[in-house]
């Protein structure tokens, strides 16, 4: 995933937050677990990725 595509899937995340009716401190630690959920999953991602690949490599 490119930098372009991590920018977007960041702004998706935070507009389906809908953090524009709530204070700022509480939009500010919304927007933060947001990320990290996506962070986390994005790794999981990854990882299941590679070991897709290392299991196809040994068969």
């Amino acid at each position: 995933m490119n930098e372009n595509e991590l920018k977007e899937r960041a702004v998706h995340s935070l507009l389906q937050s809908k953090l524009g009716k709530v204070a700022p401190a509480e939009a500010f630690v919304i927007g933060w677990r947001k990320g990290w959920d996506e962070a986390i999953d994005m790794a999981l991602e990854i990882l299941r990725n590679e070991l897709d690949k290392d299991g196809e490599n040994e068969s």
